[in-house]
């Protein structure tokens, strides 16, 4: 079954700026893996999703160089004024 992969396996010696490990994958879910076992997970499926947007968003903003901070904070204002909620635009 290798062999029929070959080809597969090196991908990354035809495009220079694709990495042969999961490294970077590895290190964006660290935070989350660290997270859940210091808090011992969630107790509901709300909290769960909770986690896991929060995590999501502050994974992506980071990996752009987006404030996630200040992104929250300018969500959770227009929420307690009834605005809309902007979409986090992380660029």
């Amino acid at each position: 079954g290798l062999l029929r992969q070959f080809d597969k396996l090196w991908t990354f010696t035809r495009f220079p700026d694709l990495e042969p490990t999961n490294n970077e994958a590895e290190r964006c879910l660290r935070p989350i893996v660290m997270f859940r076992k210091r808090s011992l997970g969630t107790q509901s499926a709300r909290g769960s999703r909770f986690v896991a947007t929060m995590m999501s968003l502050s994974q992506t903003a980071r990996k752009s160089g987006y404030d996630f901070f200040r992104y929250l904070k300018i969500s959770l204002n227009a929420h307690a004024l009834g605005a809309r909620v902007p979409l986090p635009i992380f660029s």
